[in-house]
């Protein structure tokens, strides 16, 4: 009997798909090495980047290696493991997000020579 919330994936299509985003976020750590780029930014981003490169390897192997029928205690051990790196990522986004406004405000609030 098939699960209609079954989420089992060929791994002919997880390791490729993972393995480009992989390349995607290896890309984006080396750009955000440029010069003009804030560093609060820069860490919060790279810290985001290493939580998914974590999490790739974690996904795959929920998705396509580990059968729920066979090792049911190892696939609801390995999606909570992944849902809490999701999880991590989320916050680190929005820790981005207040750093991105804190930076704003310094750009648009005028000097004190000027008040």
């Amino acid at each position: 009997m098939t699960l209609l919330l079954e989420t089992d994936l060929p791994p002919r299509l997880a390791l490729p798909a993972a393995a480009m985003l992989a390349g995607l976020c290896l890309w984006y750590w080396r750009r955000l090495g440029r010069e003009g780029v804030p560093e609060s930014r820069r860490r919060i981003r790279r810290f985001s980047l290493l939580l998914i490169l974590i999490t790739l390897p974690g996904l795959v192997w929920c998705s396509s290696l580990v059968d729920h029928r066979v090792d049911p205690r190892g696939y609801v051990v390995g999606w909570l493991c992944c849902l809490m790196l999701l999880a991590m990522i989320v916050l680190t986004a929005v820790a981005d997000v207040l750093d991105t406004m804190r930076l704003r405000s310094a750009e648009v609030e005028p000097p004190e020579s000027m008040r």
